[in-house]
């Protein structure tokens, strides 16, 4: 299904008899990015056409590769991190563990 975020299936047009197969399989494809995000991000994009204009607003949104912003306010949270005194190792862990991968992703090794 990557094909219909990234173009390599195109939209045919409206009257191709593959056209309803198309969409519907687009339309599956954008349920589940709209499904994975944030309600209030949902709403910013619910009006994206197809899986590949919702994936391009969301790349020109969210995939510039300046997010110095990002990565100090992610750097400043594992510097101050503290583990809650009734809170398990596993469960702090874990809180590390995530923001050390979204550091990953804005500053891959």
């Amino acid at each position: 299904k990557l094909g219909y975020v990234n173009g390599e299936i195109a939209k045919p047009n409206a009257t191709d008899p593959n056209f309803l197969d198309w969409e519907a399989h687009d339309n599956n494809v954008m349920t589940w990015l709209f499904n994975s995000m944030d309600p209030s991000i949902y709403e910013i994009f619910a009006y994206s056409e197809t899986a590949r204009d919702l994936w391009t607003a969301l790349k020109e949104m969210y995939g510039h590769a300046d997010n110095s912003s990002r990565i100090f306010e992610i750097q400043q949270e594992l510097v101050n991190v503290v583990q809650a005194p009734n809170q398990s190792f596993t469960k702090h862990y874990g809180n590390m563990k995530r923001k050390w991968d979204e550091l990953r992703q804005y500053r891959p090794l």
